[in-house]
This record gives structure tokens, C-alpha cells and sequence, in this order.
């Protein structure tokens, strides 16, 4: 399943939407298209909306994932906001959030859509 991006120029967030599960193939596809947007004066915010999100990611594809982030996310850093709704997305959201410590972008994981974007728009 393709990863749809979608930019907010009032805001600054990239918002990514899927239909069914997405391969880690193409969650890296749409993340790198949102990395090369970042700049110094202009960190990456990134909203994942996980509600048409049919099945959970195995460990195994999010440790993958993880490692990917890691090696390529942008020296400007940025912000990830996670709207999970199911337990299941939720609790494998949060564990994504544990492993991404240290990187120095912030994560954040919520019920909310408004949170979300509450949480990535407010100035630090």
C-alpha cells in the first residue's frame, strides 16, 4: 500500500495517510520526502495518521524501521506526532517512541488528531 503524503504550508506538517499496511519500503519513501523538506531554521514536523491502518507492524519490520530512521533521519531534526487510535497501533506506536530515544528529534504518540497537532505547532 502507497503512503500518502500531504503538506499544511500554515502549519509546516507533513501529514502521512495509508489504506491498508504499508511496507516498510514505502513508510521509508514517504519519510524521506518529508526528511528532505527539513533544513536548520525549518525542522521537520510529521504527522502519522494511523486510523485506515489495518494491522500492526511486526517487531521484526519495526526494529527495521527504526534502524532506518536512525541512520537517515536529517541533522535538522524535527518533530513526529503519532495518532494511533486502536490499543494495537498505540502500544506498537509507543514502542517505536522507546527505541527512538536519543535521537534528538522528538516523538509523541496521542488518541487525538488535535493533540497532535497542538503538540508539533507549539513553540519550543
Amino acid at each position: 500500500m502507497p503512503v500518502n503524503v500531504a503538506f499544511d504550508s500554515t502549519t509546516g506538517i507533513h501529514t502521512l495517510t495509508t489504506e491498508g499496511d504499508p511496507s516498510v519500503e514505502a513508510i521509508t519513501e514517504a519519510v524521506t520526502s518529508v526528511y528532505a523538506s527539513a533544513t536548520p531554521d525549518r525542522p521537520f514536523r510529521m504527522l502519522w495518521d494511523l486510523h485506515g491502518v489495518v494491522d500492526s507492524m511486526s517487531t521484526a519490520e519495526l526494529v527495521r524501521l527504526v534502524g532506518w530512521v536512525r541512520e537517515n533521519r536529517p541533522a535538522a531534526g524535527g518533530r513526529t506526532a503519532v495518532v494511533a487510535r486502536a490499543d494495537v497501533q498505540f502500544g506498537v506506536s509507543r514502542q517505536a517512541q522507546a527505541f527512538a530515544e536519543g535521537w534528538g528529534d522528538d516523538m509523541g504518540v496521542f488518541r487525538s488528531y488535535g493533540d497532535a497537532v497542538a503538540w508539533l505547532t507549539e513553540v519550543r
